[in-house]
This record gives C-alpha cells, sequence and structure tokens, in this order.
C-alpha cells in the first residue's frame, strides 16, 4: 500500500497541480473553471498568504509513487 503525505503550497507544485486539475474528469467534479497555469500560481500565493494570517491551512496531498520535489 503506498502513503501520501500532507504538505504547504509551494511554486513548485503548480504546473503539476495545473496539469492534473485540468484534466476534463477532475476539472468537472471538482467544478473548477477553465483557468491557466499562472491562475494556479495565483491560488497557491493566495492560500499561502491566508495560512500566514492565520485564516486557512491548505496543503497538498503528495502520493508516494510521485517525484515530486519542492
Amino acid at each position: 500500500m503506498g502513503s501520501v503525505v500532507l504538505v504547504p503550497h509551494d511554486d513548485a507544485y503548480c504546473e503539476e497541480i495545473f496539469r492534473l486539475s485540468s484534466m476534463p474528469a477532475v476539472k468537472d467534479a471538482l467544478g473548477l473553471p477553465d483557468g491557466t497555469l499562472e491562475d494556479t500560481i495565483r491560488f497557491s500565493q493566495l492560500v499561502r498568504e491566508e495560512e500566514k494570517s492565520g485564516t486557512r491551512v491548505p496543503r497538498v496531498i503528495l502520493g508516494s509513487k510521485t517525484n515530486w520535489s519542492a
């Protein structure tokens, strides 16, 4: 069985998050609008600011089979 890790948002994840969340099945299931990589980067920056202010604690879920490096 694999494992997952919850990590803070980081711009290093934005390209892959954008790629995966742009897949029609994912985008439609989450009700996401059509967007751009820049939109994903702005969202990541926004949630990090919200975390600093104490209004949100967002995390990215990384699977063990994914080669992530931030």
